[in-house]
């Protein structure tokens, strides 16, 4: 049954969970560029804001105020899974099979590598966990100094909530060149990071390892990290950060998801995914975008899903989306809670008709929550072939 088939009860994946289309999930009291969403009665269970961001930054700020606790939960905002079924995942990877029986798991010297913890059991080719390093040049000097007996590790992690030696802007570190000096690793997950920009080649020695990396909840970090090409990178998390410009990304042949959901950014440059062929999942949600310019979506990957939600728009240029291709349009779009008043036909007929065509199961627009007058969707009134894909119940001549 397709998703947005209005006569039965229809169904779409958001974000992985599959729900009523009249139950998608809206932001519960999100309050992102000084905007409140309120959620109506019967939707599903509110997102939980990862990190609340204030318009300036506060070098005092808490772990509490950013939302970001030690128990942080699931994210509710699972975008990972959301299409797997659809697309399939040939992206080549690293031949790792038989790593831990070449580099089996061996820890550093434990009293030379504290306050960092090795840690072989809880996950095949071991863990190192430098949370308690708030300094991220400290860092450096630990990876520097530390006689490590194998060079490749499964993940790196670190929690950092300590801010104490933070008393000014200028005090705010970058995150610096060769961060982990020769270890290499296939996962970097760092939250609550001090550091306020990443160079280029901050994790260098992971160039032909990493698949993962995860910076969140760093509430100083402002620019987006324009790092090196990485052939494996299949994940770029960056969310609940306080990003306020999209750059052309460098290119990345095999970035999958690129998540900069609970941001600030307010522009995205023109081209900015050109240079993601494999991207699947775009989440750029509870943002300040407040108008979609010509080529700032301009896509090289096949239909992805994007979601915009929760963010301002009320102008999308012609040419927005510009993909050269069929494919190169979203194979699903999530444009809730903006200030959309109409919907111009040169933008979204090709989005509805590359899901027609496609037959995409789980393809469509998401316009609800929108102050649309729904006299300007009259180009689509007799379109029975493209109206399913289009959900926006306000108006009972698309959706009766």
């Amino acid at each position: 049954m397709r998703s947005f088939v209005l006569n039965a009860i229809a169904f779409t994946l958001v974000h992985g969970i599959a729900v009523p289309l009249q139950q998608i999930r809206t932001v519960h009291q999100v309050q992102s560029a000084n905007v409140v969403f309120n959620p109506p009665a019967g939707d599903i269970d509110s997102v939980v804001v990862p990190c609340a961001k204030e318009e300036s930054i506060d070098v005092n700020v808490s772990t509490s105020a950013l939302g970001c606790s030690s128990e942080r939960p699931e994210r509710q905002r699972n975008v990972h899974k959301v299409i797997q079924h659809r697309h399939k995942l040939n992206i080549s990877q690293p031949d790792d099979s038989n790593m831990h029986e070449e580099f089996p798991c061996m820890c550093p010297n434990a009293e030379e590598f504290l306050p960092c913890i090795c840690d072989c059991c809880s996950e095949p080719g071991g863990v190192i966990d430098c949370s308690q390093i708030s300094d991220v040049n400290q860092l450096k000097i630990k990876f520097q100094t530390t006689e490590f007996p194998i060079k490749k590790y499964t993940k790196f992690q670190s929690r950092n909530t300590d801010t104490s030696s933070i008393n000014s802007i200028e005090d705010i570190p970058c995150l610096p060149e060769n961060v982990f000096n020769d270890v290499s690793f296939k996962k970097i997950y760092m939250t609550f990071g001090v550091f306020k920009h990443v160079h280029p080649e901050a994790f260098m020695s992971s160039v032909e390892t990493l698949e993962e990396l995860s910076m969140t909840c760093s509430y100083y970090l402002t620019l987006f990290p324009e790092l090196v090409e990485f052939p494996y990178l299949n994940k770029l998390e960056l969310s609940s950060n306080a990003i306020e410009l999209l750059p052309v990304v460098a290119p990345q042949p095999s970035l999958i998801r690129l998540l900069l959901d609970y941001n600030k950014i307010n522009q995205v440059m023109p081209y900015a995914f050109a240079n993601l062929p494999s991207l699947q999942v775009l989440d750029l949600a509870v943002n300040r975008l407040t108008a979609l310019e010509e080529n700032t979506m301009h896509l090289t990957s096949d239909t992805p899903s994007i979601y915009m939600d929760s963010n301002r728009i009320s102008y999308i240029d012609d040419k927005a989306f510009s993909g050269t291709e069929l494919v190169n349009q979203p194979g699903f779009l999530d444009i809730t809670n903006n200030n959309l008043t109409t919907l111009k036909e040169p933008v979204f007929r090709k989005i509805l008709e590359t899901v027609s065509s496609l037959m995409l199961d789980e393809g469509g627009v998401n316009v609800n929550k929108n102050p649309l007058d729904c006299n300007s969707l009259t180009w689509l009134t007799n379109d029975e072939e493209l109206k399913p894909y289009l959900y926006v119940p306000q108006c009972p001549s698309i959706n009766s």
